[in-house]
């Protein structure tokens, strides 16, 4: 299990993202394989940005496409699933996998898909456990941000694809930072403290810098 982890602010009607992702990955056993592995990337001409979770073989699929030109937030997500899908029958592995796809489009909306082959995710207990035998057999990709759920001053926020479980525990641990003016800055120390209880219930390891881009 890997750690990426999303965020939306609304600040005086206007929207601010901050998408953060740390740097390892591991095996199916939960065991750390490295942990200095780019999982995070941007694209400056739809003003959005992809992180992932899982299997690094996402890592090409993203890397295939990061420089071709897009019209929008969702033909970039749309592509991105379909090479997903074809590097996932070529190489003939399905692995647990998710990719955040995010950023504010030109009407100044937020926009986040999650693309993922994962039915259930169970974080009952502030872990992150992933059904691994009852897997979507192609990835698919849903529409997984809503813009009348965050109010003026408020934010949410999405940790592996999840929203309303992690929201909590991430508002819980960012109380320890309110003192920290800049969000970016505060952002980091509560997905430092937010992986700390996380692996507190995983066996495997989530580790490495964690990179983050911004949207305004």
């Amino acid at each position: 299990m890997t750690l990426i982890v999303t965020q939306f602010y609304r600040i005086n009607n206007k929207y601010l993202i901050i998408n953060g992702a740390d740097s390892a990955i591991c095996n199916s056993d939960g065991e750390l394989i490295n942990d200095d592995t780019k999982k995070i990337f941007r694209i400056d001409e739809i003003n959005a940005s992809v992180s992932f979770f899982g299997d690094d073989f996402v890592k090409g699929a993203i890397e295939d496409l990061i420089d071709e030109k897009y019209s929008s937030i969702i033909c970039f997500a749309r592509k991105l699933k379909e090479r997903i899908n074809d590097i996932s029958f070529i190489l003939k592995k399905n692995p647990p996998t998710g990719v955040h796809i995010t950023g504010i489009d030109k009407n100044g909306c937020p926009k986040f898909y999650f693309i993922r082959n994962i039915k259930h995710i169970n974080t009952s207990d502030n872990s992150i456990k992933y059904d691994t035998t009852n897997l979507y057999a192609k990835f698919k990709i849903t529409e997984e941000f809503k813009e009348y759920r965050i109010d003026d001053g408020k934010y949410l926020t999405l940790v592996n694809g999840r929203l309303d479980e992690y929201h909590a525990l991430w508002e819980k641990k960012s109380l320890k930072f309110e003192h920290i003016k800049n969000l970016e800055a505060r952002f980091k120390k509560t997905f430092e403290a937010v992986r700390d209880e996380m692996l507190s219930h995983n066996k495997c390891s989530v580790a490495g810098e964690i990179t983050t881009i911004i949207h305004y």
